[in-house]
């Protein structure tokens, strides 16, 4: 979402970028206020794109329930169905399998969230930025 309403921005503005152009007249703020809002653009942009990349744990033992192992550490399909069998059918086994995945899903969760986070905040702080750029470029244009 958060990268879908940056499209809506980006396209508002090339549909209106002429017109800004000619307000800018070599006035310092508009070029910080617009730097500022580009960079906080940019950050946002950078923390959003990073919450999609996939975060896969490698750094713990072989786990029946996750898709990277079942393909690389259990051979073929006959061995993982026996293997899986066996890990099913031991109750503490099982568990400590499930509870390792739940685990590893939650601290991946919680690197997504962190991301959307502070690409909300700059998303945030950037829309501040450019409302005061628009009110500073309809003040000019009114003086």
């Amino acid at each position: 979402m958060i990268l879908s309403f940056y499209g809506i921005i980006f396209n508002f503005i090339y549909q209106n970028i002429e017109q800004t152009k000619e307000q800018f007249g070599g006035n310092p703020l508009l070029f910080i206020l617009l730097g500022a809002w580009i960079l906080c653009t940019m950050v946002s942009i950078y923390f959003s794109v990073r919450s999609f990349i996939p975060r896969i744990e490698n750094n713990y033992e072989p786990n029946v329930f996750f898709f990277g192992d079942i393909i690389s550490k259990f051979g073929n399909i006959t061995e993982y169905s026996k293997k899986l069998h066996e890990v099913s059918t031991d109750g503490n086994e099982r568990f400590d399998h499930m509870g390792q995945q739940v685990f590893i899903q939650a601290k991946i969760a919680t690197i997504k969230f962190k991301n959307v986070n502070i690409s909300l905040r700059f998303l945030a702080i950037g829309l501040t930025i450019l409302l005061l750029f628009i009110l500073y470029s309809l003040i000019l244009a009114v003086v």
